[in-house]
């Protein structure tokens, strides 16, 4: 079974998954895979923890998620 999107919350702000999130995103096997992560949390949040773990990845917003405006496969 193919995966083509993945939904991941971001959850506590002060635990340890956005440093384990971008050590995955830095990893070869997530360069490898062509799937479309969707990260649901505050944007706020995410950008201040890249900036202070010191990575940099491109971020793309969506404002309205609804079928007739967006697709994701």
């Amino acid at each position: 079974m193919k995966i083509k999107n993945l939904l991941i919350i971001l959850g506590e702000p002060k635990s340890v998954f956005p440093e384990l999130l971008f050590k995955y995103f830095q990893s070869n096997k997530f360069k490898k895979n062509k799937i479309n992560i969707i990260l649901i949390g505050s944007l706020k949040y995410f950008e201040n923890q890249l900036i202070k773990l010191r990575y940099r990845f491109n971020v793309n917003k969506i404002k309205n998620l609804d079928r007739k405006s967006t697709r994701l496969n």
